[in-house]
């Protein structure tokens, strides 16, 4: 929780911009949001929605991976018949969903809410802070306004799972399966004319190991890679799902009548290009933050297990 929050709070500021690029065609560039926000706002601006954010991102990685563990022995028993694979898959799915419906749509709803709020003339949130601003939204709207866009969130998170978890699971198996020369000196070439392997040089023994676990370099290179993955898969379904979540946003009336509706509203106003605004920023969040969390993820589980 300590990592989630130090990470959200370091990219706060660029998942702030890559909503902003979301929502509305207002801006056309990351540096022209900082620009209007700092001018309007000033630095502190680029935090507005921030407390609903951490307060997101301190619960979600233990949610989703608490979800997935639990997919596992939920789904991982005997007769169910799974390869380990489709296992992986399944609790990935099962992850997603528990991620989606306990904290990230209502997190994402408040945080969201707050940080469009900053970019108007008249905030209606300003100084209302996260637990202010969830209760004028059930105020207005009522308790589900805090789900809105939870389909596109569902969906998103869903696909997310599955190609973080397996794509995860996958590198990790590639790179355990590959043999290292332990206990080695340089020296001499190849194997000898007598057909001998070269793995003996000058009386030094070199043998042949495995790998049992990833290094902490290795499982934050394979978060990041699998993170970064997930991003351009998921980027379109991320705009819609931002866009139903702006309270009073520019496609509000369509996000009644659900998620296909908002996405033919933002395609008919900005066209298909609208479907990958923010895509840069989010790409440097999502890969960071992904890194970060199998890191520890891993190194968590493997002391888990000793016990």
């Amino acid at each position: 929780m300590a990592a989630g929050l130090l990470e959200g709070t370091i990219n706060f500021p660029v998942e702030y911009t890559k909503a902003q690029l979301q929502v509305g065609n207002r801006f056309n560039s990351p540096l022209e949001v900082v620009r209007a926000t700092v001018k309007e706002r000033g630095a502190i601006g680029m935090y507005r929605g921030f407390s609903a954010f951490a307060s997101m991102v301190t619960t979600a990685a233990a949610v989703r991976f608490y979800a997935y563990n639990t997919g596992l022995q939920l789904f991982g028993g005997d007769g169910v018949g799974f390869t380990p694979m489709q296992l992986t898959t399944v609790a990935g799915m099962f992850s997603g969903v528990v991620e989606a419906t306990v904290c990230l749509t209502p997190g994402e709803a408040i945080s969201v809410a707050m940080l469009h709020d900053n970019m108007r003339k008249a905030p209606q949130f300003a100084g209302k802070g996260q637990f202010g601003t969830a209760a004028a939204l059930i105020k207005a709207e009522g308790v589900t306004v805090l789900w809105n866009g939870w389909t596109p969130q569902l969906c998103k998170l869903m696909t997310c799972s599955v190609i973080r978890f397996v794509g995860f699971a996958t590198l990790k198996e590639k790179l355990l399966s590959m043999e290292e020369l332990d206990d080695g000196r340089g020296g001499g070439g190849g194997g000898g004319g007598d057909g001998s392997s070269g793995l003996e040089d000058d009386g030094v023994s070199r043998k042949r190991t495995k790998q049992t676990e990833l290094s902490m370099i290795q499982a934050f290179g394979c978060g990041a890679v699998v993170g970064a993955l997930s991003v351009p898969a998921t980027h379109p379904i991320d705009v819609i799902k931002t866009n139903m979540m702006a309270y009073k946003g520019p496609h509000a009336s369509a996000a009644q009548r659900g998620m296909l509706a908002v996405g033919m509203a933002i395609f008919r106003a900005e066209g298909a290009r609208a479907f990958f605004k923010g895509v840069g920023t989010r790409l440097v969040r999502v890969t960071s933050e992904q890194a970060f969390t199998f890191m520890f993820y891993d190194k968590i589980s493997i002391m888990l297990e000793d016990f």
